[in-house]
């Protein structure tokens, strides 16, 4: 493993439960992050909100797609994910 590697997982194993804290959390007002959230969470909404039923949406750059999925029903996978997804097993 790199050195760089190496360090992304000791980063992420240091600051995952202050990151799962922080999400589960809805006191918005106490916590820049969770405020930062809250605002983009508001404008995502906006947007959302404004589009037409059955709308076809490109996520892009949010991960895998679970932020659009947790605020849009019957989200379809693209065939691109899903080849991605099975060539990282």
């Amino acid at each position: 493993m790199t050195w760089a590697r190496k360090r992304a997982v000791d980063v992420h194993d240091e600051t995952a439960d202050y990151l799962s804290a922080e999400y589960a959390s809805d006191k918005v007002y106490d916590s820049p992050f969770r405020y930062g959230r809250a605002l983009i969470d508001e404008q995502w909404n906006k947007v959302v909100e404004g589009l037409m039923p059955r709308a076809n949406c490109l996520d892009i750059g949010s991960g895998i797609g679970t932020y659009l999925a947790q605020r849009c029903a019957g989200l379809r996978w693209s065939g691109c994910l899903v080849n991605v997804c099975r060539m990282a097993r």
